[in-house]
């Protein structure tokens, strides 16, 4: 059941939801524009642009503290994209919380992380991956990972986002409502897809 659709045409970033029940069956759908890229997304366009006419390029990382980003930013790690392997990569990439903090342009991490793993709270967090497409003159960009519920209980989801080399939050929405019950063996697939507007 899709339970909320707004058009996406034009959309640069839209977020899609699929919570799926432990037979694989599709329970809720959530398929809308994305409410924000944050500062720190700006951030890392303008260190790209200026590139080669020096300085230190610096965003607030998920700690509160000025952190390097951009292509050459040693303290991040330099790039690493959303092809990540579950457990260790799991902090780069696409992420989800429980936190319901309104939703400002500038911030730098998730109201409340929810942690990969099995323990009360937690989710699995599967590999990251990205696709990419052009047709008729648009190009699309895929990021997906599949979250799935091994605690024991259910866990709610209530926002999403976009971490960068497990420092930088580039992209956070928040679910809506009282948020995304996951039970026990369900399955979350949260992707962001974006897209050049012909």
């Amino acid at each position: 059941m899709k339970d909320e659709f707004l058009p996406t045409e034009g959309a640069p970033l839209v977020l899609d939801i699929q919570l799926r029940d432990p037979q694989g069956r599709l329970v809720r759908h959530i398929h809308r524009p994305a409410e924000s890229y944050l500062y720190n997304f700006m951030r890392l366009i303008h260190s790209g642009l200026r590139r080669g006419q020096g300085g230190s390029w610096q965003a607030t990382g998920t700690s509160g503290k000025m952190r390097g980003i951009g292509p050459n930013a040693p303290s991040t790690g330099g790039i690493a994209g959303p092809n990540v392997t579950p457990g260790a990569g799991s902090f780069t990439g696409l992420v989800v919380g429980g936190g319901t903090n309104t939703l400002f342009g500038t911030d730098f991490k998730l109201g409340s992380f929810i942690r990969p793993g099995t323990l009360a709270n937690n989710l699995n967090y599967g590999k990251g991956t990205a696709s990419e497409t052009i047709s008729a003159g648009t190009a699309t960009m895929r990021h997906y990972r599949v979250f799935t519920n091994n605690s024991g209980s259910a866990v709610q989801v209530r926002e999403a986002g976009y971490l960068r080399t497990g420092v930088h939050l580039l992209i956070r929405d928040l679910v809506g409502g009282v948020g995304i019950r996951v039970g026990t063996l369900a399955s979350l697939t949260v992707s962001y897809n974006m897209r050049t507007v012909r």
